[in-house]
């Protein structure tokens, strides 16, 4: 796409622009309630942006995920929001859907204005209707729906529904526009409190500085090392004493905590709330930074590579690898620490990362990989690393790609064909299982299309079960790698197979998820986090195609508890060994979750990486739960989970417990509602 103008029509902001961002700074005391922001297209090309459904998202201030603005008409969209507090910085984002170009450079004007709450309920109300009316409902139901429940449950109970009708996404800024910093006054004490809990004035247990002598280190001490530019929050020696006690209980050798930022005018913004121990998150990013303590145990099998460098992540690392293939490491989800610019070491950065990459390379070889190269990632502190695939009977790994239909020919030949045109990796067969097709055009499709050697058409006939077609598809699988995949997919990266067949055959490796697009280039996968929505969400969702996600992880390869099958790739002989899908109590939904729950119970880890890259076409292939045996079975489906995986979805381990539950933005939790057990 052409690169976006903006004329900005408002006083007092300056604007900066990249190829398709503006950042827009308030150089003004910004009134606070109701805003609104309205763009309009001043030139043709602008109009086929929004003809073309092309995405303008809006972020505010430190906000990592974009609200899209509304279409009032062909020319314009708008965006009502409520600011707390002033409205410092406005980050435009402009994303048009796969498969569109435009000719020409689009130019649109941009205002950002105050305005009533009058007004404010009027372009909700308004926009809401739009949106209903063309979806086939009466325009003038919101209104009624809103005229209901201010009679009944008052005004504020009445605005809530209506912004969660207009934008999900700004509910949270009838609360707070900042959410961190009401976290900081609501849910930050509570933190602090449950891990005070276990603090012992009794216990002369201390942590010590990192001593020069191997002979000097105490065994049962823990040692942190201060680091330069790191502010301890208040209470640290006790916050970090009771720390060093819950890990204690725990039989830990290594712990670390959150942290966040102290920014230029001295606020505390940008908090790093960390998932539980993630080695595949660890050896992408220093995701843990300078914020841990290592066991005196530990420190002595780690010593001389430990005191030979002033990098805090060599140190983490080395002292990971001496604890084996089953490190005990323990994530405390406290803040106790404050970062600020200066937090750095002194080397020249160069050889920073060649010394990181070396200490990577041999932690990942003593655990059974084969790493061949490091690459730098788009985003900077995130490194790629490279895996050897180990051959099979032939030059390579046969990998067999399970793809379940139901007649759905237009979208399966697409997902198809982009399997065979664009696939670089070329180790592999297609297994089509045709679900009971009765069109008369899919039935010759599949005649023609196993004219190709690498694709097999096999009937399963009886009705429709996902786990039951895909454990039958595995029978007729020749491959030593599974791959399950949607038939509502498209292949972008040529090297997505490759890259999910390298993680899949690492050691210890379970369940592997790609990451998948809407056709408007927004995100629909980035990894499967429990607890969201009371059972499970897909983290990150709607955030734009190239956003480093929160503390980047949307551009580093991590660990999960689970990802979906839309594209999952695993050994046959893990597959096997869990017992597959589960055909009885989960038919149609989280079947997928579950498998990979099983994996992970059995001792395998999953891991998502952002580099198999692929489209998603979500809801094409199956209707809504709109009938009674359709409502029961998924209510079934729904109760099996939270009986089966109640703890992890109680707390998922890749999702720390102050990120909300209520949306998959990894945004602020706002309920207090922490605890910490021992």
């Amino acid at each position: 796409m052409s690169t976006i103008q903006l004329l900005v029509k408002s006083r007092h902001w300056s604007l900066k622009s990249h190829v398709n961002q503006h950042v827009l700074h308030n150089q003004s005391t910004s009134k606070l309630g109701w805003q609104r922001i309205v763009v309009i297209a001043k030139n043709e090309a602008a109009e086929q942006f929004l003809a073309h459904q092309g995405m303008i998202m809006a972020r505010q201030n430190h906000h990592l995920q974009g609200v899209p603005l509304h279409y009032d008409d062909p020319k314009k969209a708008s965006l009502v929001f409520y600011r707390h507090n002033p409205l410092q910085t406005l980050t435009m984002d402009w994303v048009l859907p796969a498969g569109v170009d435009i000719d020409g450079e689009p130019k649109f004007s941009l205002r950002i204005k105050p305005i009533s709450a009058a007004k404010a309920w009027f372009f909700m109300l308004q926009a809401v209707a739009r949106r209903d009316k063309a979806s086939g409902n009466r325009a003038s139901q919101i209104y009624r729906l809103t005229r209901a429940r201010q009679k009944r449950s008052g005004r504020s109970h009445s605005l809530r529904k209506l912004v969660q009708a207009y934008q999900p996404l700004l509910q949270h800024q009838l609360i707070s526009c900042e959410p961190f910093n009401y976290w900081r006054l609501h849910s930050e004490p509570k933190t602090r409190e449950a891990l005070l809990a276990h603090y012992k004035t009794t216990d002369s247990q201390k942590t010590a500085a990192l001593p020069e002598n191997v002979s000097d280190i105490k065994s049962d001490q823990w040692y942190h090392t201060p680091a330069d530019g790191v502010i301890y929050t208040k209470q640290f020696e006790q916050l970090l004493h009771a720390a060093t006690v819950v890990a204690d209980q725990k039989h830990a050798d290594i712990i670390y905590w959150d942290h966040d930022h102290i920014n230029e005018q001295d606020e505390r913004v940008l908090p790093h709330f960390k998932p539980d121990w993630s080695p595949d998150l660890l050896a992408a990013q220093d995701y843990i930074g300078p914020a841990y303590a290592i066991k005196g145990r530990c420190l002595k099998n780690a010593y001389n590579r430990v005191t030979n460098t002033n990098d805090h992540y060599i140190r983490l690392v080395e002292a990971v690898k001496s604890l084996g293939r089953q490190p005990k490491v323990l994530h405390i989800p406290v803040i106790l620490e404050h970062h600020t610019p200066q937090v750095a070491i002194d080397d020249p950065m160069a050889t920073i990362e060649t010394n990181r990459q070396q200490a990577v390379s041999h932690w990942l070889t003593q655990q059974g990989d084969t790493v061949e190269s490091f690459a730098s990632a788009v985003e900077s502190g995130v490194r790629k690393i490279n895996f050897g695939i180990t051959p099979g009977p032939a030059d390579k790994p046969l990998i067999s790609i399970i793809v379940p239909t139901r007649n759905a020919l237009d979208i399966t030949q697409n997902c198809i064909n982009s399997v065979l045109q664009k696939t670089e990796f070329n180790s592999f067969e297609i297994i089509i299982v045709d679900n009971q097709s009765d069109c008369p055009q899919t039935l010759k499709w599949f005649e023609d299309i196993q004219k190709e050697p690498k694709v097999r058409v096999i009937r399963y006939d009886a009705p429709f079960n996902y786990s039951a077609i895909n454990n039958f598809a595995v029978t007729h699988a020749q491959g030593e790698l599974l791959c399950f995949l949607n038939n509502d997919t498209e292949v972008i990266n040529g090297s997505w197979l490759g890259e999910m067949a390298q993680q899949a055959q690492r050691s210890g490796m379970g369940c592997v998820g790609a990451k998948l697009y809407y056709p408007d280039n927004t995100v629909q996968h980035a990894g499967v986090v429990l607890g969201l929505w009371g059972l499970a969400g897909h983290g990150h969702k709607n955030f734009i195609r190239h956003s480093p996600g929160y503390c980047q992880r949307l551009a580093s390869l991590q660990n999960y508890s689970a990802v979906t099958a839309a594209c999952l790739m695993m050994k046959a002989s893990v597959f096997n060994k869990v017992g597959g899908f589960n055909e009885k109590e989960l038919k149609v939904a989280f079947n997928d979750v579950d498998l990979c729950l099983k994996a992970l119970a059995a001792g395998y880890r999953t891991v998502w990486t952002p580099y198999a890259e692929l489209y998603h076409f979500e809801s094409k292939t199956r209707g809504k739960e709109d009938t009674p045996e359709k409502k029961a079975r998924e209510r079934g489906e729904v109760t099996y989970m939270q009986k089966q995986w109640a703890e992890l979805i109680k707390h998922d381990p890749a999702y720390n417990p102050n990120l909300t539950k209520l949306q998959e933005d990894f945004g602020v939790n706002l309920e207090p509602n922490f605890t910490l057990k021992p």
